[in-house]
């Protein structure tokens, strides 16, 4: 029997001065540069174990504001109050058109003017752009410039350019041109010219900041308890993860504070769609401006965001005393270990959190161990410090929670009946969120080292084995070892950052990400055994299926340098978005800039109705087609916008109301023996990008796919250079015949400005169109490796003007 005394550790705010000031016109790369080292495994791209201190800025100059502003996305928590207190579903169907009467080809618009929606991604000499929108049937000169460093006014030099490229329209909705080879890789200045309408200038390529979060810089376990995640901001001392598109290397990031003085900020590490910057620790509280680029701002930089600077935490982190203990694997720790974390519940606070040490030892309990606010289970080890539930008899949860609490440094090995891990399900802030799992063995899959025969799953693979909501989620350097449904539910999450994890078996999913945005996963192994469970998905972002439930949204998601390996099942499939639904599928009434009104009632049963702010308005057919608004509120039938349509839909146009994904990149990933799909979009997924990631051995490497029978779109999508190959062919045995690539649209969807470029597919696998064509009106193949299996020649290439194959090996 032992006692434990308490103790102390105080993390003091670094009071360190600004040293010097250097006035200059043009940030110099003075930046460690990462993404060269780059690859495709967990040890290759590590964040929290740089070397990088959070230096001091080099403060570069005063200026004024600057001239070009952005805004970032998921500023808002979206599930505020997140209840269920709604009576009114409204109608009890959404479809109000038959979706086999639809079709883009012959019922594409006719316009008189050239508006751009969406421009593809990562431009470059030689390579081709898409953009997206609507457009004139007049042939068309792209005027071309490379925006040199130090520009602003680019029109006059870009209207005085000599560099012209012929455009290919495709359709009414997609044009197409190559940036010349002789040009730098950088920002571009294009103007579409045409003998019909008035000239379009816009800028391309330049650097783009979505989204951004905030981390702490370690993960050591007396530390992590002291910070937290912030969205759209950080910690002073910490780090600053900033996600977008068009990032190129060496990137300079520029951060300008209330009076107006530049700095320029240390880069950690960096690729092509996420950048990690230090906040240093002397910055005061309150709003700054950030961007990519020069102190001046000039036409290659990104818009300006606000983010938030919190104040360096001093937190103490305090022991609480525990006698009784004993971890001898016989003894029932449960009384004790209940009786510690409630005496002390009343003492815990966000200024000073308690934590509970283990030591090494077996420390068995029988029955739910509650943990209050601000208080923190940390072990000797992973290897020495197992805390063991026996088969029989388990309880409904392990280890309960609300908010604020933590486990860390040790083992867990239980079997599951509802879930061994669970915080409040609310997702509301006030009341859920703020967990870490850091350094924790979690197991209930039967036979482990630490113990031979615990771990019968009791829900028969029908529970979640870990499930967490609300803001401010860590999940760190652990492996979750399951039997059950899912290892790893995040639902309503918000600011969540889980890496360096192992995750070895499930049922269905390993991680289940619902209703989540502003989340980083990245560096995670995810690996089953091949026959042993039915696995459905390594991981899948969405919504869950759902009816009458609160509203969800996915969105701001980067998944990148993560291993996929043995999901060998017929329904294995490494990365996916399912789940969507929708609320409205017909004709509008009107239509002014800023709302329209749809000609019937909206059905509420499987898109959520405590919050219209997460559904997404979409034109899938007519005037406007490819044009999507999020929804800032709902009067009957009558949807404000979030902002002003370009293209008024009419009484042609067909819309869509849906649930939604938005910005979720994958990236730098492998992909190894998938029977099913690598890497599948289903629909409801808007401005997102799949590239970089390595397949083989599965039936499907890569799929995009607009998804009946609840005809949800899929808007603007990059596909580049993921390379898909045959791999083990254990799969296929001796003939393999999958699809390398899969683009699917039904009749009722919408394909739309989808970009695949140097993707690579190793016969005999091959590049399949399935379901129909109808439904694409912007689709362009370009300078890839693949080839097109036989009934995508014979039914569907040249079929929809709206699509172009061109220039594929």
């Amino acid at each position: 029997m032992k006692s434990f005394s308490v103790c102390k550790f105080k993390f003091k705010k670094l009071n360190t001065f600004l040293l010097m000031f250097v006035s200059i016109l043009v940030l110099s790369p003075l930046f460690v540069n990462c993404s060269a080292n780059l690859s495709a495994n967990r040890s290759a791209f590590s964040l929290l174990s740089s070397k990088l201190d959070a230096n001091e800025p080099l403060a570069i100059g005063y200026g004024s504001a600057p001239a070009n502003i952005g805004q970032l996305f998921g500023c808002k928590n979206p599930y505020v109050n997140n209840s269920l207190n709604f009576t009114q579903w409204g109608a009890t169907s959404a479809v109000y058109v038959d979706p086999a009467t639809m079709t883009q080809t012959g019922n594409y618009p006719t316009y008189s003017s050239n508006t751009v929606f969406w421009t593809s991604r990562e431009a470059g000499p030689g390579l081709p752009v898409l953009m997206s929108g609507a457009f004139t049937g007049s042939d068309k000169t792209i005027r071309l410039l490379a925006v040199p460093p130090g520009m602003t006014d680019w029109q006059s030099s870009l209207r005085n350019s000599g560099t012209t490229v012929s455009g290919t329209n495709m359709a009414s909705t997609g044009l197409r041109f190559t940036i010349p080879l002789d040009f730098p890789t950088g920002t571009y200045a294009v103007r579409i010219e045409d003998s019909s309408a008035d000239p379009v200038e816009l800028l391309i390529n330049a650097p783009t900041i979505e989204w951004a979060m905030g981390v702490p810089a370690s993960n050591e376990v007396f530390d992590a308890p002291n910070h937290q995640i912030y969205t759209c901001g950080a910690e002073a001392g910490q780090v600053l993860r900033i996600v977008g598109k068009n990032f190129l290397p060496n990137p300079s990031v520029v951060l300008l504070d209330q009076s107006n003085t530049y700095f320029q900020l240390a880069v950690r590490s960096s690729d092509e769609t996420s950048i990690s910057v230090s906040i240093p620790s002397s910055l005061s509280s309150g709003t700054y401006y950030i961007w990519i680029g020069s102190n001046i701002q000039d036409a290659a930089s990104s818009a300006a965001t606000p983010i938030t600077i919190y104040s360096n935490s001093t937190t103490t982190l305090s022991g609480m005393s525990c006698d009784g203990l004993v971890g001898d694997g016989s003894t029932d720790n449960t009384a004790t270990l209940s009786n510690c974390f409630s005496d002390n519940a009343a003492s815990a606070s966000a200024d000073n959190p308690y934590y509970l040490a283990l030591p090494a030892g077996k420390f068995v309990i029988t029955d739910t161990i509650k943990m209050y606010p601000h208080q923190y289970l940390i072990g000797d080890s992973m290897g020495t410090t197992p805390i063991i539930g026996p088969s029989s008899n388990p309880p409904t949860t392990w280890i309960q929670g609300s908010q604020w609490f933590g486990i860390e440094n040790l083992s867990i090995v239980a079997p599951v009946t509802n879930a061994l891990i669970m915080s409040d399900q609310s997702g509301d802030p006030v009341r859920s969120g703020h967990i870490i799992l850091n350094s924790v063995n979690i197991y209930s899959t039967g036979t482990t080292v630490l113990t031979p025969t615990a771990g019968r799953d009791y829900s028969d693979g029908n529970q979640q084995m870990i499930m967490l909501t609300g803001p401010d989620i860590r999940v760190l350097s652990s492996t979750i070892d399951s039997s059950s449904n899912v290892s790893l539910a995040v639902i309503y999450g918000d600011g969540v950052f889980m890496s360096q994890n192992t995750f070895n078996q499930a049922r269905s999913n390993w991680v289940s990400m619902q209703g989540d945005q502003n989340c980083i996963f990245e560096q995670n192994l995810l690996q089953g055994s091949p026959g042993e469970y039915h696995l459905w998905a390594g991981i899948f972002y969405s919504r869950p299926f759902w009816v009458y439930s609160p509203s969800m949204i996915t969105q701001n998601i980067y998944s990148g340098y993560n291993t996929y390996a043995n999901l060998l099942t017929t329904q294995g499939q490494g990365s996916t978005t399912d789940g969507g639904a929708q609320a409205y599928f017909g004709t509008i009434s009107s239509s002014n800039s800023n709302t329209v009104t749809l000609a019937n009632d909206l059905a509420y049963g499987k898109v959520g109705a405590s919050n219209p702010q997460t559904l997404v308005v979409t034109i899938v057919q007519g005037t406007g087609v490819g044009e999507y608004r999020m929804v800032q509120g709902i009067d009957g039938r009558t949807v404000t916008l979030d902002h002003p349509w370009d293209i008024l839909p009419d009484q042609s146009s067909i819309v869509s109301v849906t649930s939604s994904i938005f910005r979720i990149g994958v990236s730098h990933s492998t992909f190894t023996n998938v029977a099913h799909g690598a890497l599948l979009f289903y629909g409801n997924t808007f401005d997102s990008s799949i590239e970089n990631n390595q397949i083989s051995n599965g039936q499907l490497g890569v799929s995009a796919e607009s998804y009946g029978p609840i005809y949800l779109p899929l808007v603007n999508i990059d596909m580049i250079n993921n390379s898909v190959s045959v791999g083990e062919n254990t799969v296929y045995g001796e003939d393999p015949t999958g699809s390398g690539i899969f683009i699917r649209d039904v009749a009722g969807g919408l394909v739309s400005g989808i970009y695949l470029r140097g993707n690579s597919v190793e016969s005999p696998l091959t590049f399949n169109l399935a379901g129909s064509v109808s439904g694409i009106s912007s689709l362009l193949i370009d300078g890839n490796n693949l080839t097109f299996d036989s009934f995508s020649q014979q039914h569907f290439l040249g079929s929809n003007p709206g699509m172009l194959i061109q220039n594929n090996n």
